[in-house]
Parts: structure tokens; sequence; C-alpha cells
């Protein structure tokens, strides 16, 4: 459900989980090393991203990110965002990554240009 790479010293995961699929505790998303990158089509609804009610999945990946320290950086029903994926979830320490946040700020611009 996920693959990851390794770029420098951040691990980076493309998840997806099939909509007929639910999260278990043996199948959530993967805890990396931090720094860590996790996108991808996670199938999951949750108030905080937007959506009315949750589900079992997003009830799920939500106390996955709060006990693994990942904070939500895109969700895909915020205006001005790019609509391929579906969440971004980056681990707390890249905010303290002065090499990252550069990068967190033209990423920011792009998605207003073309959006």
């Amino acid at each position: 459900m996920s693959d990851v790479i390794r770029v420098g010293r951040y691990h980076i995961a493309n998840v997806y989980k099939p909509p007929t699929e639910h999260w278990i505790s043996t199948n959530l998303p993967p805890v990396l090393p931090h720094p860590a990158v996790l996108v991808g089509d996670f199938n999951s609804h949750y108030p905080d991203w937007g959506y009315q009610e949750a589900d079992l999945d997003g009830e799920s990946v939500q106390e996955w990110a709060l006990n693994s320290d990942y904070l939500l950086l895109h969700d895909a029903k915020q205006r001005g965002t790019f609509h391929s994926l579906d969440l971004c979830w980056i681990s707390w320490s890249i905010l303290h990554s002065s090499a990252f946040l550069p990068q967190l700020k033209v990423y920011s611009v792009r998605t207003r240009l073309y959006s």
C-alpha cells in the first residue's frame, strides 16, 4: 500500500489505500524515520480535513498521525491546492529543518499559481 524512497536524509512515501479496503492496526501507513513526508490517496474522511463526518478509516489515520508526530501539510479540499493527491503529511521535525522550509514556501506559491 505504500512505496518508500529516501532522498538525502528525507524518507518519502507514496500511500494508496483502495476505497474498498480499511485501515486496521496491521496495515496503517508506515511510520518512517523522521524527517519524513507521506503523500497519496488515503481514501479516509475526517472533519479536520474538510469532511462533514469522520469514517473509521479517517479516525484511524488521524490517530496514527497524532501518535507518529505527523502534521497535515496538504488537504485536497483546501482552495488553491492540487487535486491529484488526497493528503500530505510531514513529520514535525521538518518544521525545524531550515533546509526544507524554503521548499515549503515555494510549494505554497506554486499551488496558488497553478490552481
